[in-house]
């Protein structure tokens, strides 16, 4: 059964979000409870925005909370809104997401009337793939770095992470248009790129960086990868 959150569903979520085996997919690792505290705030405030969102879902046998489905807007793509689960991991195997989502996709299409949804995995989780796959979506691979340049020009994203130098070569083919914010002048570069003409961004970027910098992760990044700790400037 698909229903609104309750303040005591936040004990099984943060549960769940503190657990590596179900976080390794999530693109992040494990949670803390204040963190968890702030997503649920989040899927909240989703249903108040904008009219739809994250569904706890309930067994209705027991009335216990086994996971969360439904749809929201992704950070990375702001165009769509995402169908998205996550189910408790003594539960995986049983369709609950297959169902969860076949559910949601009906309501997105006939209840709200949206044109298109999307659904984002790490190209690794073979079983969200699977599911995806059973309601319909046409799957691509996350986009490569001219890709995902397009995405930064066409305003899709406000900036890209990237580790593959071609990064730089799009910057070449679109001047004046992207700036690199940083990168490690060494033979493996990571560079941030975003649009040149929202310096806001960029200097909240560098100033992120500078942080980094100051901290000490940068250089534990630099030894980890055999980079000389002169060269994270």
């Amino acid at each position: 059964m698909l229903r609104q959150w309750r303040d005591e569903d936040l004990a099984p979520l943060a549960r769940w979000n503190a657990d590596s085996l179900v976080m390794r997919h999530m693109g992040r690792g494990p949670m803390s409870r204040e963190e968890t505290e702030t997503q649920l705030e989040r899927f909240r405030r989703h249903w108040v925005e904008h009219g739809f969102g994250i569904w706890a879902v309930e067994e209705k046998t027991s009335g216990r909370l086994v996971g969360r489905v439904g749809l929201q807007f992704h950070r990375t793509w702001a165009d769509d809104p995402e169908l998205g689960w996550l189910i408790a991991p003594e539960l995986w195997g049983r369709g609950l997401a297959t169902e969860g989502g076949a559910a949601c996709a009906r309501y997105a299409f006939a209840g709200l009337g949206l044109p298109r949804i999307v659904s984002i995995c790490l190209e690794e989780n073979v079983p969200s793939r699977r599911v995806m796959a059973k309601l319909g979506f046409t799957l691509q691979s996350y986009p490569g770095d001219t890709d995902a340049v397009a995405q930064l020009l066409l305003g899709r994203a406000d900036a890209v992470l990237t580790q593959d130098t071609s990064g730089a070569y799009q910057i070449k083919q679109h001047p004046g248009k992207v700036a690199i914010a940083y990168l490690f002048p060494a033979s493996d570069a990571f560079g941030i790129y975003y649009r040149k003409s929202d310096a806001a961004l960029g200097a909240q970027l560098k100033a992120a960086i500078a942080t980094l910098k100051k901290s000490g992760p940068l250089g534990k990044l630099a030894t980890r990868y055999s980079i000389p700790p002169s060269d994270v400037k």
